[in-house]
C-alpha cells in the first residue's frame, strides 16, 4: 500500500465530508486553550492524544509577567508519549519570552503527531500560552509537512 496525500493550493490536507464532499479547509472546529506554566521546569500536559485523529495548532501566543527574570524565560512546546513526560519526542515551537513580553503565532497549521501527547515547559515563572487547535481524521501521514516545505516533495508519490 502506497501511503498519499491530496492537498489544496494552500497546502491544506484534501478529505471527504461527512456528506461525501471533498474538503480542502479544516474539517473541525478550532478550540480555544489556556494554560499558565509557573513552575520552573515543571512539565505541564496542554493536549491529550485522541484516539483516529490529529491535532492541529492552528495559533499559539506566548506571554510573560512581571515574575520572569533578567534571563528571560525559554519555553518549549513539544510531543512525548505521555503526559507527565519530559522526554521530547519532537519540538515543534520553542522560543524566549521576555518579561511582560508577548510572542504571538497566527495562521499556522503545526500538526501534532498521532498519538502524542502536547506538553511544555519554562525555564522561568510565570508564562502563558495560549493556543488554538483542531483535529482532523490520522492519516498516519503526520510528517508529511515536516518532511515538504510545499506539500508536494520527492519522497510523495
Amino acid at each position: 500500500m502506497i501511503k498519499a496525500m491530496l492537498v489544496g493550493a494552500d497546502n491544506q490536507p484534501v478529505a471527504v465530508n461527512g456528506n461525501g464532499e471533498i474538503a480542502v479547509g479544516r474539517l473541525g472546529q478550532v478550540q480555544m486553550h489556556s494554560v499558565k506554566l509557573d513552575v520552573d521546569d515543571q512539565v505541564y500536559n496542554l493536549l491529550k492524544p485522541v484516539a483516529g485523529l490529529q491535532a492541529v495548532i492552528t495559533t499559539v501566543s506566548f506571554s510573560g509577567n512581571r515574575e520572569i527574570g533578567v534571563n528571560d524565560s525559554i519555553v518549549e512546546l513539544y510531543e512525548a508519549s505521555s503526559a507527565i513526560s519530559a522526554v521530547v519526542d519532537g519540538t515543534l515551537i520553542q522560543v524566549e519570552v521576555t518579561k511582560n513580553g508577548l510572542i504571538p503565532f497566527a495562521n499556522l497549521q503545526l500538526p501534532v503527531s498521532g498519538g502524542k501527547f502536547l506538553n511544555a515547559r519554562c525555564s522561568d515563572d510565570d508564562v502563558f500560552v495560549v493556543f488554538g487547535v483542531y483535529f482532523q481524521p490520522d492519516t498516519g501521514l503526520e510528517d508529511f509537512h515536516r518532511r515538504t516545505k510545499t506539500g508536494i516533495g520527492d519522497d510523495v508519490i
